[in-house]
């Protein structure tokens, strides 16, 4: 629902207008914008991404510092295609303090190098953000803005930006700098701020999913071998018991 609210008000330009009729279907006025070289709704402009929200890198961590306790980190191999992290496996790191390099949930994360360049991914917790992972700073309350941050970065248009910055390097490479250079449409406060708040709803289900799917792999991967070398046996579902008792330790 918020993809396709994103392309009828921020492609096709069908936005709401004063009347509650869509905005260019109705006749409403579009004016050229120069700089990205289309017309575009009268009072709108473009913006650079950093405007909005802006990309800061992430922390070298060297191989002294992984560990497995304290807080996962954050690589590229970690962002999915479907704007999800795999956070399965990963290292961990405890000791270090500069929440400078640690996302907030519902930050936005991004890979700026290899083959996973451009892609990116809503964080579901807070984790560390490693070296060549970028973090979108949607300030405080990062749930209020990211709905069209989010939107806008799965258009085809940002990821050819990315590719065409990225692509005089003989390993795809990308800066946060860089990334804050992109344009991105800017429209009015008023529709921005209708659009973010009717996405948050749609996020804050769409991050409980995700980390209740993660409890379960988390379930799983731990009961498992225990299972097969035969240390958990299951009880009978007839045995009336909630589903955290189905699991005896056999000792």
């Amino acid at each position: 629902m918020a993809r396709q609210l994103y392309d009828y008000w921020f492609v096709q330009f069908d936005f709401p207008d004063e009347n509650g009729k869509p905005y260019k279907s109705s006749g409403g006025k579009m004016v050229w914008n120069e700089k990205i070289k289309r017309e575009i709704p009268e009072g709108w402009d473009c913006m650079n991404i950093g405007n909005y929200a802006q990309c800061k890198g992430g922390y070298a961590f060297k191989s002294k510092d992984f560990g497995n306790e304290g807080l996962p980190v954050i690589k590229i191999g970690n962002i999915h295609e479907d704007y999800t992290l795999s956070m399965a496996d990963c290292l961990k790191v405890t000791g270090l303090y500069n929440h400078q390099f640690t996302t907030n949930k519902y930050d936005l994360v991004i890979a700026m190098t290899g083959a996973t360049i451009g892609k990116f991914a809503i964080s579901p917790s807070k984790y560390w953000v490693n070296q060549r992972v970028g973090r979108f700073d949607l300030g405080d309350r990062p749930l209020e803005r990211l709905g069209y941050l989010f939107n806008s970065l799965k258009q085809q248009y940002f990821r050819k930006q990315v590719f065409q910055i990225a692509g005089g390097c003989a390993q795809p490479n990308i800066s946060n700098d860089q990334i804050d250079s992109i344009l991105i449409l800017k429209p009015t406060d008023i529709l921005l701020d209708k659009y973010n708040k009717t996405c948050m709803p749609l996020l804050r289900l769409l991050i409980k999913n995700i980390l209740e799917i993660e409890l379960l792999i988390e379930k799983r991967d731990t009961l498992l071998p225990l299972l097969m070398n035969g240390q958990v046996s299951v009880m009978p579902s007839e045995v009336n018991c909630d589903l955290a008792a189905y699991f005896v330790i056999l000792g």
